[in-house]
């Protein structure tokens, strides 16, 4: 059911928030935000204070924290490839810094350059150069082992989305764990995360229960709601007005000053087949040596051109 002159709370929250809310096809929108998402890197604070490790602000300077983490015996990083949805985030995390952010993002969704960009190609290259500081066949790794190897103190690093901060600490409540953003290409280049607006809270048309679900959807929308859902999940969330409490939360604030699109998700996640199917399959592929990154950005293009008429002309 459309929200528009359901909740009137919803004229306050921001463009970008409702930009995931709001259909493409009449232009209303058809729920309430509940966060806002940021892609970000975990680390461990014993496993860095024990090796004297600071974190990194280039590409360079995270692979030589990763080859002194597994000289000392410990698993480098978390990430796994049996989950292809768990690649993107990867993509998410380590690309935008080589291929351009934000202003790759927006040529791209003007059709005014496409995947197959050198730019972008290259960017998934640098994944290639994780795997060594991988699990032991980390393609047979799935999401599940990824967050019980962190929590567990087994490896030094996660990257994947903020949502996961609340449950690692409810997990294991002595992890010390702080974030830092993908690094840069080169030292004192800024340094860009990825964001994009999560899910949302709607009412379905049909429901018997109308009045009820539109007084609950209304109080979804609240300062209330919205301080609570952050202070006990650790999301942010985009109800105007909210404040973070915690550290972690603070950071990812001032992360967010140079956030960019996550770009398959953002922008070619409308129709099918979708940006983010194809290149989490083709990433698979990459990873296990099967195909190279040129095979992934001709099939990421070759299968949006199907569908979004800027690539068409």
């Amino acid at each position: 059911m459309a929200l528009d002159d359901k909740v009137p709370a919803l004229k306050s929250f921001s463009s970008v928030a409702l930009s995931g809310v709001t259909a493409r096809k009449d232009g209303k929108i058809y729920g309430v935000p509940f966060a806002t998402q940021t892609l970000v890197i975990f680390y461990n604070k014993k496993v860095y204070a024990k090796l004297n490790l600071k974190e990194p602000e280039s590409w360079d300077e995270f692979l030589a924290n990763l080859k002194a983490i597994k000289a000392a015996g410990i698993t480098p990083l978390a990430n796994g490839g049996k989950e292809g949805w768990a690649l993107e985030v990867l993509h998410g995390v380590v690309c935008p810094n080589f291929y351009g952010a934000s202003s790759y993002y927006n040529a791209l969704v003007k059709g005014e350059t496409n995947f197959t960009d050198e730019r972008y190609q290259k960017s998934l290259e640098k994944l290639l150069e994780l795997r060594p500081y991988m699990p032991e066949n980390f393609m047979s790794v799935s999401y599940a082992d990824m967050q019980m190897s962190f929590i567990n103190e087994i490896a030094a690093h996660f990257i994947g989305g903020i949502w996961e901060a609340g449950y690692f600490k409810s997990q294991n409540p002595a992890l010390e764990l702080d974030i830092f953003p993908g690094p840069a290409a080169k030292k004192g280049d800024p340094r860009y995360v990825s964001s994009y607006a999560d899910g949302s809270y709607g009412v379905y048309s049909g429901s018997k229960n109308i009045d009820a679900a539109v007084k609950f959807i209304n109080f979804t929308a609240t300062k209330e709601f919205g301080q609570f859902f952050t202070d006990n999940l650790l999301q942010l969330s985009p109800v105007p007005g909210v404040v973070p409490k915690g550290e972690i939360l603070q950071k990812v604030l001032k992360l967010n000053q140079n956030s960019t699109p996550y770009v398959t998700l953002v922008g070619f996640r409308w129709e099918e087949p979708t940006g983010s199917a194809l290149l989490q399959s083709a990433l698979q592929g990459m990873m296990a040596d099967q195909i190279s990154s040129k095979d992934v950005v001709n099939e990421v293009q070759k299968g949006v051109a199907i569908w979004y008429k800027p690539f068409q002309k």
